[in-house]
């Protein structure tokens, strides 16, 4: 297969997955579709580094990692000014994200520090095993564990912090719960 052909399958297979990855770093669906545009050119560009081609997507999320956190070093010494008017309505992107089911979860997951963020999406999220996400991360699998434990700890944390009527007690339809298990 031609190097054009198995890119252009990887794009028609995990640019929608990518994308929702570089969301959480950069939190703009606009700004999330340009770094995974980018990171598909530098993964065109570095194919011969890819270790195991029968399996590109820690490849691949590791590229999206990498661009998120150079726009974001760029974005930081850009000087931003508002230009929008304070009453104007919600993004799609947040409007989306308010009507999802899982909107409370997904919103705790991206309030998570990087550390935690990370590992708990990619986990629940994109299904990688401890050690692929150990690979992706760069960190052994036992601080995966204990990155998602500790991750889990703070969602159920912000999950019942969210839940509590005024008066403290949790609502009892919402009593959220992020099952403490993991993936070997």
């Amino acid at each position: 297969m031609e190097l054009h052909e198995q890119i252009s399958l990887w794009v028609d297979e995990y640019v929608d997955r990518l994308t929702h990855l570089a969301f959480t770093y950069v939190k703009d669906w606009g700004k999330a579709e340009d770094v995974v545009q980018e990171a598909f050119i530098k993964a065109y560009r570095s194919i011969h580094q890819l270790n195991t081609p029968e399996n590109p997507l820690p490849w691949l999320i590791r590229i999206v990692i990498n661009e998120c956190r150079t726009s974001y070093r760029k974005t930081k010494r850009e000087l931003v000014t508002s230009l929008i008017p304070h009453g104007i309505s919600r993004s799609a992107e947040e409007t989306y994200l308010q009507i999802h089911k899982n909107k409370d979860i997904h919103s705790a997951i991206l309030s998570l520090r990087e550390s935690y963020r990370n590992p708990i999406y990619l986990f629940y999220v994109e299904g990688l095993s401890t050690q692929e996400i150990a690979s992706v991360l760069d960190i052994s699998p036992g601080a995966v564990r204990v990155r998602l434990n500790r991750g889990r700890e703070q969602l159920l944390k912000q999950l019942k912090r969210g839940d509590e009527n005024e008066d403290g007690r949790l609502h009892p339809a919402r009593g959220s719960k992020v099952q403490n298990t993991y993936r070997g």
